[in-house]
């Protein structure tokens, strides 16, 4: 539950900040949905799936012009990944 509350939270932090469309992400975020939501769930894997999102995320957020150049209130040092 808690991989599943991660990913998702990063997904809406993605949406937030207008990167939802990026195609690296949708891939990534649906490899990792495909891996929490199956069962047996390897959690080893789909940990590292979630992490895998959250590293793309994170580039494509902080590229120049990334998500629009956010322009968000936590600057680019602010983010928590």
């Amino acid at each position: 539950a808690e991989l599943r509350g991660r990913l998702d939270a990063y997904r809406a932090k993605v949406a937030r900040l207008g990167a939802a469309e990026d195609p690296l992400l949708i891939e990534r975020y649906d490899t990792a949905r495909r891996m929490l939501w199956s069962a047996p769930c390897d959690l080893r894997v789909a940990e590292e799936a979630v992490l895998r999102y959250q590293r793309a995320a994170a580039e494509v957020l902080s590229a120049p012009g990334g998500a629009e150049g956010t322009g968000n209130a936590e600057g680019a040092g602010g983010r928590q990944w």
